[in-house]
């Protein structure tokens, strides 16, 4: 969701669009790191 806010932000030049796709990539790198862990093993 993150990437896909900043691409409709790129296109349709909304500062709004930015900053909700900038406050979902704190979940976007959480996400990747709870995957990353659960498949180590940790």
């Amino acid at each position: 969701m993150a990437i896909l806010g900043f691409g409709f932000a790129v296109l349709t030049h909304s500062e709004t669009l930015m900053l909700d796709g900038l406050f979902s990539l704190p979940g976007f790198f959480m996400a990747l790191a709870a995957i990353r862990a659960s498949k180590t093993g940790i």
